[in-house]
């Protein structure tokens, strides 16, 4: 079992607007995740409160397709591309780094997409770059079959219909966890 976040953390309750960033970590790590997306909402109180977020977590904050290069503020490494579990004898999950797996076959590697256009729908992401998603997507799944791994999970912030687009488009993805447009998905006439 994973558990994973499909971003936007911030905003959308009484609590954030009172207690901010801190108090969503505090929580999301008490919840224990696996992982979660970069969401737009995670820039609304700026680029150097979205570092802090990160680096409270306990978990790892994805984005494949995010440069962070040029800002100062948001330093290398407190985003990640794509996080590793390997799944063990007893179906347990346990992060791992390229260089400690041992059976590719028992890995699955999670990596995250933000909104290429984040800029336009945020104006507080600094000098962060935020690149091709299909592009990033396929470039970073190549990477990992090299090593073996072929267990792939999208864990997205793009909206249900660019999923769609992610799915149909990269070879090699073979679950899409989502966020962004809140979509129901599913028959909830029950």
């Amino acid at each position: 079992l994973l558990f994973l976040h499909g971003g936007d953390a911030f905003k959308g309750s009484g609590y954030f607007e009172e207690f901010g960033a801190a108090i969503n970590s505090d929580m999301l790590n008490r919840l224990q995740l696996d992982a979660m997306a970069l969401g737009n909402h995670e820039f609304d109180l700026g680029v150097a409160q979205l570092a802090s977020f990160a680096r409270a977590n306990q978990f790892p904050l994805l984005a494949a397709n995010l440069d962070v290069s040029a800002e100062p503020a948001l330093p290398a490494g407190l985003i990640q591309p794509y996080v590793l579990f390997e799944i063990d004898q007893q179906q347990r999950a346990q992060r791992v780094t390229l260089a400690q797996v041992q059976q590719p076959a028992r890995v699955v590697a999670v990596f995250g997409l933000a909104l290429q256009e984040m800029k336009n729908l945020s104006t507080q992401t600094g000098a962060l770059k935020f690149q091709d998603e299909i592009a990033s997507a396929r470039q970073l799944i190549a990477q990992l079959k090299q090593h073996g791994i072929e267990r792939v999970i999208a864990l997205t912030h793009l909206g249900h219909q660019r999923d769609l687009t992610i799915a149909a488009e990269v070879e090699g993805i073979d679950v899409v966890v989502g966020g962004h447009s809140h979509s129901l998905l599913g028959d909830f006439r029950a």
